[in-house]
């Protein structure tokens, strides 16, 4: 993966009018953030028991509208040791009524990444959007063989059998949350390396539970030289970090 084939506008990639990805380098690894696209969701759902007024106000200083939001999905892709790491995977195709999701087969090829070269998977959690990817028709006949997957043993616990009784979600999510995780522990389930509370996955890239938005929700934080970053995997919302 050059840094020169993936950041630079002039490069454009297969059917893209501007780049869907960005390049960045933490140390001696090589760091890929890549869009799946966007899914619209609730106001809300950014924080069902704030004052609607506040949220309300939150969002109109955002430029937002105060009772729909574009949600940014984002896949990493991070280089070290000679592993290959995919973080997150995305929402697959299977939500035709989503249809600015579910893009990152295209453009991981727009970004000169084969399915075959990615050695490891890690989920943040297994919500739809962030385990999808890998269920997509003709993505795992694609991959590797001793392709590994590392989730948080206690969120593959929790989606054998998922309870919904303590979220706010619109309707029929929650089903499709329920049919995608257990589609994936079936389909994954040779691949799957489960870990308690954390797991180097390469040199500098470690993958950390912290629970929260899922009983098993990780993040990943990478180190490297001097350079640090963490990807949260929607561990805070972006209302978070001003409450």
């Amino acid at each position: 993966m050059s840094l020169d084939n993936t950041s630079r506008p002039g490069n454009r990639g297969l059917d893209e009018l501007v780049p869907s990805r960005y390049a960045l380098q933490v140390g001696e690894i090589d760091v890929l953030v890549v869009s799946d696209g966007v899914i619209t969701l609730p106001g809300a759902m950014l924080g069902h028991n704030a004052d609607p007024a506040v949220r309300a106000a939150w969002l109109e200083e955002m430029f937002q509208p105060p009772d729909v939001l574009d949600w940014a999905l984002n896949v990493v892709v991070a280089r070290s040791g000679g592993r290959t790491i995919l973080i997150d995977v995305g929402m697959g195709m299977e939500f035709p009524d989503l249809p600015r999701a579910g893009k990152l087969a295209q453009r991981l090829e727009a970004a000169g990444i084969e399915p075959a070269s990615v050695t490891d998977v890690v989920l943040t959690h297994m919500h739809m959007d962030h385990c999808g990817g890998l269920l997509a028709d003709g993505v795992k006949e694609r991959l590797r063989p001793d392709l590994r997957v590392h989730v948080a043993a206690a969120e593959a616990e929790f989606w054998e059998s998922p309870d919904f009784s303590r979220v706010s979600m619109p309707p029929g999510f929650p089903d499709a949350l329920r049919r995608t995780g257990k589609r994936f522990l079936k389909e994954y389930h040779s691949q799957l390396r489960t870990f308690e509370n954390e797991y180097e996955v390469a040199p500098g890239v470690v993958v950390q539970r912290t629970g929260g938005h899922t009983p098993g929700h990780s993040v990943v934080r990478l180190a490297s030289g001097g350079d640090r970053l963490t990807f949260a995997g929607d561990a805070v919302f972006q209302v978070g970090f001003e409450h």
